[in-house]
């Protein structure tokens, strides 16, 4: 049990060499552009150095774990050496004498157990302290740096802002020089323009006063053509009326004379007409009354034709009376008469 107990190394002189084999931290000179590694770095460290300080205080709680088994183990071996001794029938002073041994050996175990645990405990303050003071030594350096660096910062932030104000100084005359030059330039330009403007504007009066004096001069020519055009225009008109109403008044004596003829032919015709309708008018009464007195007789009247022929004429007399009546009062619309004559024969005639 004494072998197990001293076999395992000690957690201090683990820890010690892991601190001398683990490689040193970086140098810490930092450029501009290196901060964010080293503090990137330092991290890492202290993770690595949480890490050991945890691992040393697992290997702690297993010190006291095996030592609180081996305080089990040498209760259980005494009983057990107990029990032999009994039943061997031992004597009381060599179990005393056993017992005693015992006893000295595990106080000789747990002075060495805790001397290991102070070695422990000295060795991770010691390397806690190392730590700090690295830690405490680098974070000056990168106050430093970074302090140096602000310096420089500002210096060369002055330094071109002065820079930037004396080139707006610079570029402000510049540009005031510019505006004179370009001021004075706009002048001369604007009275040169004005100048060739007056004598344009005095040249166009002139052109316009010589085109307005050419014009009138066209005017009066084109208004005494005109005159002279519209006098032709008008005897033109003239001849051409006269000519005209003597081929209307030509075309109207001829029309004229036609229609005297054509009233003379009609006369003719309405005399021939009328003759005509006279003769079979006559020619109808005779038939007429002959017819009536053969009817008369057929019915037993005895009506001769002088008679019927004198009744006949007092009811022609009558009715042109009575017509001539009707004539007298106002006629609305033109009476249109169409007259049908023809001849008949009575049948008693023959």
């Amino acid at each position: 049990m004494s072998e197990t107990i001293s076999s395992p190394c000690t957690p201090g002189h683990a820890a010690a060499t892991d601190a001398h084999d683990a490689p040193a931290p970086a140098d810490l000179g930092l450029g501009v552009n290196a901060v964010e590694e080293q503090l990137e770095q330092l991290t890492q460290l202290v993770q690595k150095l949480t890490a050991r300080i945890a691992s040393e205080e697992d290997s702690r709680e297993l010190l006291r774990a095996q030592l609180d088994e081996a305080y089990a183990a040498s209760s259980q071996w005494v009983e057990a050496n107990q029990q032999q001794l009994t039943k061997a029938t031992r004597t009381a002073e060599e179990l005393q004498y056993l017992l005693e041994q015992e006893r000295a050996r595990n106080t000789e175990m747990r002075m060495q157990y805790e001397r290991q645990l102070k070695l422990i405990r000295s060795g991770i303050q010691k390397e806690k302290r190392n730590l700090k003071q690295s830690l405490v030594q680098q974070v000056d350096v990168i106050v430093r740096k970074y302090r140096n660096l602000a310096t420089e910062a500002v210096e060369a932030a002055r330094q071109e802002r002065q820079k930037v104000k004396t080139e707006r100084i610079k570029a402000r005359e510049l540009a005031e020089t510019a505006c004179r030059n370009f001021e004075r330039d706009l002048k001369e330009r604007t009275r040169k323009a004005l100048e060739e403007y007056r004598q344009l504007a005095q040249e166009a009066h002139k052109a316009a006063q010589a085109e307005r004096e050419e014009l009138r001069t066209k005017c009066a020519n084109l208004e005494k053509a005109m005159i002279n055009k519209r006098q032709q225009f008008d005897a033109l008109v003239i001849r051409e009326a006269e000519k005209r109403i003597q081929c209307y008044r030509l075309s109207h004596q001829s029309m004229k004379e036609q229609l005297e003829k054509e009233r003379q032919q009609f006369g003719q015709m309405m005399s021939e007409v009328a003759q005509r309708v006279e003769k079979e008018c006559s020619e109808y009464d005779t038939a007429m009354l002959k017819a009536v007195a053969v009817f008369c007789k057929t019915k037993g009247v005895d009506v001769d034709e002088s008679t019927l022929r004198q009744q006949l004429g007092d009811i022609r007399i009558q009715r042109l009376k009575e017509a001539g009546r009707e004539s007298q009062q106002p006629n609305l619309r033109p009476l249109t008469v169409k007259y049908g004559f023809q001849a008949i024969t009575p049948r008693g005639s023959n």
